[in-house]
């Protein structure tokens, strides 16, 4: 723990533990509230989003060669990247963001803070990313003081509509916590989509339930399709419970001595957290634990009886974290996720290079996909996808 990177080292100077919003009730107002209420309202510019990131990433090479080859994470990475910001942002940033993601997952993993900024510093992309975020945040408050910022629909819009204070609404603090919210957006959600795609390949028989699934609820006509989708809840829901991105969750430090009832004792400072990773493959939780079975998530029985969502959680399942404080933006990230799903399974068909051969490699206590364990379904790359994809396998 003492050698991983202050975040405060590589989101420009960004602290979730600062006195103007110890509670992070700024956060949680605006992405478990107003950007929850405004999922509908987001849909439809995520997919186009999702559609115009699949035209340079997949068409563009695809119409060249027929087929190409690509790490499975990369091009997860690089294919959420765009709606990731439009997310965030809006319209404005989208061609500022992309590289600094790849920089700061790189700074994160060389695990010193002064060496993280170093990196950060010589790469120069958070002074480009900060200077146009800065210029974005002025026009913004502006926007927010005189009553015009309803034509904005992003997280720029919500944290500054939630922010109160005084403190809360100081430039330089809005442009770290936007940054922050960024690259939550930029890192986890791909990670998930990464295992999705993997566990996929190695159980194409979902692929199919899956395209049947979206062709059942087109044709039934729900203007909201992303939520008729119980298979592909399951889908994600068991993928990420085999392959959870923290093995250890819900991280606490004891302020106070405290002895548990079989003896074990906690002195001030100590560092306690839920062994996720332990409970999610527990047979005592879940049967045939190390089996991808999305259908024990998913109900048999008539249609209309509640399923469980990716979304839920419980004492069994604490991908989210805590029951008390789970994710506030996990609402987003699975529509993202599935609104991916969606075009990706309808246009484009994959195979696993070597599905017997997908590993996982802890770096930071989060787990990624072994960059070996690639295919994917294309061969033919752009030269910025090739660009990042031996960036990221480097």
């Amino acid at each position: 723990m003492p050698m991983r990177l202050e975040h405060s080292a590589i989101l420009l100077g960004f602290r979730h533990d600062d006195e103007f919003d110890p509670d992070g009730a700024v956060t949680i107002r605006a992405v478990r509230v107003m950007l929850r209420e405004n999922i509908p309202n987001l849909s439809a510019i995520v997919g186009q989003r999702i559609k115009e990131s699949f035209a340079v990433l997949l068409d563009a090479p695809l119409q060249q060669k027929g087929v190409m080859k690509a790490s499975v994470l990369a091009f997860a990475k690089m294919a959420l990247v765009q709606p990731c910001i439009q997310i965030s942002y809006g319209d404005e940033l989208g061609m500022y963001c992309q590289a600094s993601c790849a920089t700061e997952a790189l700074a994160k993993s060389l695990g010193e803070d002064h060496l993280g900024r170093m990196f950060m510093a010589w790469r120069g992309s958070m002074r480009e990313v900060g200077k146009h975020l800065e210029m974005l945040i002025k026009e913004r408050l502006a926007a927010h003081a005189n009553g015009s910022d309803e034509q904005y629909l992003d997280l720029a819009r919500f944290v500054i509509a939630s922010s109160r204070a005084p403190e809360q609404k100081d430039p330089v603090r809005l442009r770290q916590l936007l940054i922050a919210m960024a690259f939550t957006f930029a890192h986890q959600p791909p990670m998930a989509l990464a295992w999705a795609i993997i566990e996929l390949g190695q159980h194409h028989e979902y692929i199919e339930l899956l395209r049947s699934e979206i062709c059942t609820v087109e044709q039934e006509g729900h203007a909201d399709l992303i939520n008729h989708l119980p298979l592909m809840e399951s889908v994600l829901r068991e993928s990420s419970r085999l392959h959870p991105l923290d093995g250890l969750t819900v991280q606490r430090k004891a302020v106070n001595p405290f002895s548990f009832s079989y003896g074990i004792h906690l002195p001030v400072g100590t560092l306690v957290a839920v062994p996720q990773q332990a409970i999610l493959r527990d047979p005592a939780n879940y049967s045939d634990p190390d089996q991808f079975n999305p259908f024990r998530f998913h109900p048999y029985s008539a249609p209309g009886q509640a399923v469980r969502k990716w979304t839920d959680v419980d004492p069994q399942y604490l991908f989210w974290g805590s029951l008390a404080k789970p994710c506030p933006g996990r609402w987003m990230a699975s529509h993202l996720l599935k609104q991916f799903l969606v075009q990706f399974l309808k246009n484009y068909d994959f195979e696993l290079l070597d599905p017997n051969n997908c590993k996982s490699a802890t770096q930071a206590m989060n787990l990624i996909g072994d960059m070996t364990c690639l295919d994917s379904i294309f061969s033919g790359c752009s030269e910025v996808f090739q660009e990042v994809q031996t960036y990221f396998a480097e």
